[in-house]
């Protein structure tokens, strides 16, 4: 019985050793949705690119659109017509000519400790 418990304690401490790096809290989206709050008003509208996850203007307490993987700056101004103010992303360095683009068009607003990934636009003066 011993030797069964044994087997069963490494087992199980195996197991979570594996499992533990899929349980790791991602931060990013509660801490840009934080700063995004901090930032804005509450009746500002956001447009996040976050892959379509809600997290960051769930931690912002504010309204918007959720985009996924949508790097179109017409598409972009359509929202700015229908209210939106700030833009917010988590991970578009791998579009450098839709932040060209952002960059020429609208303010860039950057967090207070730069985030690799991390891109706010003010989208009205």
């Amino acid at each position: 019985h011993l030797l069964l418990a044994i087997v069963l304690v490494l087992y199980s401490v195996g197991a979570v050793y594996s499992a533990s790096p899929f349980y790791i809290a991602d931060r990013w989206p509660w801490e840009l949705g934080r700063l995004l709050n901090s930032l804005t008003a509450p009746n500002d509208l956001i447009i996040t690119e976050s892959g379509g996850s809600p997290n960051i203007l769930y931690y912002a307490d504010r309204r918007g659109w959720m985009l996924s993987r949508t790097y179109d700056l017409a598409f972009i101004e359509q929202l700015v017509t229908a209210g939106a103010r700030y833009y917010a992303a988590l991970d578009t360095d791998d579009q450098p000519d839709f932040l060209r683009a952002m960059d020429a068009r609208y303010e860039r607003i950057l967090p207070p400790r730069e985030h690799s990934g991390w891109h706010i636009y003010r989208l009205v003066p």
